[in-house]
């Protein structure tokens, strides 16, 4: 079962779904193998408010990917597109240097280290970075430039409640505007409010194509979290 944290709302009566699943899952396990699988943040939050009671036999933490992995999953796609790929050098800033200097990233090697480390590790990430660095110079030819940070002035600037909304979308990884105000006990119009001046600002996307639930956007997905834990909203 994919996506197994949209059976639980953080919320008193939130749990109904969840209980029913470990319930199901624990009756049938001698006949049928189970693999749920859970967003990080939805899980910790339920191994902790349920203490831990909840019967999985064996749990297997996901790890983020290496350099080379994320390398060979882009190249891999864009072979299959059939694009020639031509990596000029880089110039890294300040900002962005691990050295606090101007940095010089050269070639192929030099850009998917820097793509791992703005990503770190995550393939969804990491793929909506390379798309933003691409530019077409040729029928099938791409040049791959220096994709850019997203603009952390915006999530500084929210006000409190709206990065309530955005903390408990990130711990159930996808919401929708009803389940959103359930969550935080607010009136459904504000609900739908705040998910769309954050649709609109970039930092949200629909999740599905009926467009009714939201999920973090890639682009500003680790300015999100560095925002939110910062806060004291997110905790993993």
């Amino acid at each position: 079962i994919d996506e197994a944290h949209n059976v639980f709302l953080r919320r008193v009566d939130g749990y109904g779904a969840y209980d029913a699943l470990v319930d199901l899952v624990n009756s049938t396990s001698s006949k049928v193998f189970w693999v749920v699988v859970f967003n990080h943040f939805t899980w910790r939050f339920l191994d902790e408010s349920r203490g831990r009671m909840h019967f999985f036999r064996k749990r297997m933490h996901v790890p983020a990917w290496r350099s080379e992995e994320i390398q060979r999953l882009i190249l891999q796609r864009n072979k299959r597109a059939g694009f020639e790929l031509h990596f000029d050098e880089l110039l890294l800033s300040e900002e962005r240097s691990r050295s606090g200097n101007l940095e010089l990233v050269e070639e192929s090697e030099g850009y998917f280290r820097l793509l791992w480390e703005s990503s770190s590790g995550n393939p969804r990430v990491a793929t909506q970075l390379w798309l933003s660095s691409l530019s077409l110079i040729g029928e099938r030819e791409l040049a791959v430039g220096l994709f850019r940070e997203p603009n952390t002035e915006l999530l500084s600037e929210l006000q409190d409640d709206v990065l309530f909304c955005l903390a408990a979308i990130c711990q159930h990884e996808n919401l929708s505007a009803e389940e959103l105000a359930r969550v935080l006990n607010l009136p459904e119009g504000f609900a739908r409010f705040s998910l769309q001046y954050l649709l609109e600002a970039g930092l949200l996307v629909k999740k599905d194509e009926a467009g009714e639930r939201f999920t973090l956007s890639a682009t500003h997905y680790r300015a999100t979290l560095r925002m939110l834990r910062s806060r004291h909203l997110l905790f993993d």
